[in-house]
């Protein structure tokens, strides 16, 4: 993830996808550190969270669209929760989310009596197989986008051809009854 300064209640936001060749190979755990960053010197495990493979083998052979978010205990290298700056146990709130592999635009139901002001959340997830860019190096790619007059960009990813970006946009639409046009997002190479 990107590195929140400052806070001890830090928020993300941010998305990885995870593709699983066959569902009924058991996956193992996912394991997740949450770490201190230094500007100087070594960055700190605060602690570390893992979610059990065995039970993350019966999710992967669950329903498509399944979804949960838990907040899961911060442990330290002693498995004992980490406690945090207010006495309270630190947790890390994570959401996971079964897709099919070949997942499409879902149908959605409109309703025409629709009116009034509304929010979309966009999420720029990530990037694969970008082309060279530069005769040296490779791509620090970023996104520009746009909906409704609204413009967003995102941090860059420097010297990936992969970029993974988790980043969440949110547009305001005043009047949901009229066409908003298209979200439009521009992939480009920072120099």
């Amino acid at each position: 993830t990107g590195v929140k300064k400052n806070t001890y209640n830090p928020s993300w936001g941010e998305v990885f996808v995870f593709d699983v060749e066959d569902v009924s190979a058991k996956p193992g755990p996912i394991s997740i550190d949450v770490m201190d960053w230094d500007r100087v010197g070594d960055n700190e495990l605060v602690g570390h969270v893992e979610i059990p493979g065995e039970w993350l083998h019966d999710v992967m052979r669950g329903t498509i669209g399944w979804e949960e978010v838990k907040d899961r205990v911060v442990r330290g290298e002693d498995k004992k929760p980490v406690v945090g700056n207010d006495r309270q146990s630190a947790v890390l709130s994570v959401k996971l989310r079964l897709l099919d592999v070949d997942e499409k635009e879902s149908k959605i139901e409109v309703d025409d009596k629709a009116s009034g002001p509304r929010r979309l959340e966009v999420t720029i997830v990530k990037a694969d197989h970008l082309p060279k860019m530069d005769s040296l190096g490779t791509v620090d790619a970023y996104c520009d986008v746009q909906f409704k007059g609204q413009k967003c960009k995102t941090g860059v990813k420097k010297n990936t051809y992969n970029p993974s970006w988790g980043e969440v946009f949110v547009f305001d639409v005043e009047d949901v009854s009229a066409k908003p046009g298209p979200i439009s997002i521009d992939v480009m190479d920072w120099d």
